[in-house]
């Protein structure tokens, strides 16, 4: 969830709250509108299921669903959409081969320098040591870690977020990823795994290349 939806979800909380308490106050303290028993109870019941229904509309944003065809535009603008925001960016993957055909995504992680980190099996390639030379952390990922999930998270000023990918479940020529937003417990769990999943990595400033 972003820190303006976040905002947006509060403004209408407060709202909701701040009807019941004037009508309330307004029943309790003026005879002018008298209110029966159960008209009061329907409004507090109304106030009440508006209050509930906007604190799930919150909790049902931080996450998103998101399905393409392999190699389709609308795959690629959500990509170049996610690896184009502010912040740090954690990728684990097999290889970045797949950016050959992607030009301004790649243009978009070369342009992120030192705010981005790359956890891969396969790291000697030209893709990769472009990244490299723009300032991209790179490490190499232990061969015995073995996973159908490849992922991404982001950490934009405290906002944690991340995408996941399990080509397991995916259709043939389908790509499936959920993505959570504003959420740091998910994001915790990634960074916690992905210190543990490297043996190597390598510095801008003890070589000029990936080796």
């Amino acid at each position: 969830m972003t820190i303006q939806r976040r905002w947006l979800i509060e403004l209408l909380k407060g709202i909701a709250f701040a009807f019941a308490v004037i009508g309330f106050i307004a029943n309790l303290l003026t005879n002018r509108i008298p209110l029966s028993n159960a008209a009061s109870i329907v409004i507090i019941s109304i106030v009440a299921l508006l209050y509930f229904a906007i604190t799930i509309w919150g909790e049902k944003s931080q996450e998103q669903f998101h399905r393409f065809e392999k190699n389709s535009p609308s795959e690629a603008k959500y990509f170049l959409k996610w690896y184009s925001q502010d912040g740090t960016l954690r990728i684990f993957c097999s290889d970045l081969l797949w950016l050959e055909d992607n030009p301004k995504i790649l243009n978009a992680l070369s342009e992120k320098g030192d705010y981005l980190h790359l956890y891969l099996r396969q790291h000697k390639d030209y893709i990769v040591d472009r990244l490299f030379n723009a300032g991209a952390h790179v490490y190499r990922v232990k061969e015995k870690i073995q996973s159908s999930h490849r992922f991404s998270i982001l950490n934009d000023d405290g906002i944690k977020s991340i995408i996941i990918r399990n080509k397991e479940t995916e259709e043939a020529h389908k790509i499936e990823i959920q993505e959570f937003r504003d959420h740091a417990a998910f994001y915790n769990l990634a960074a916690d795994m992905l210190d543990d999943c490297f043996d190597n990595v390598f510095h801008k400033s003890t070589s000029s290349s990936v080796e």
